[in-house]
């Protein structure tokens, strides 16, 4: 298992939080984790785990 800066967990959650807030409306396209692992060129498994498991609060 990969061991991530605490930073690099914040950016990668607060883009994920970001990117989820942009639906308005039925319509748009819906936000994933599939899209963050592909911007920041990581797997889905990683992604899920920084996003789910790994709380804002935990240092």
């Amino acid at each position: 298992m990969t061991k991530f800066n605490y930073d690099f967990v914040k950016e990668i959650q607060d883009f994920y939080d970001k990117g989820k807030k942009q639906k308005k409306q039925k319509g748009d396209s819906i936000f994933s984790a599939q899209i963050v692992a592909d911007k920041f060129n990581l797997t889905l498994a990683q992604v899920k785990r920084m996003l789910y498991v790994r709380s804002k609060n935990d240092t």
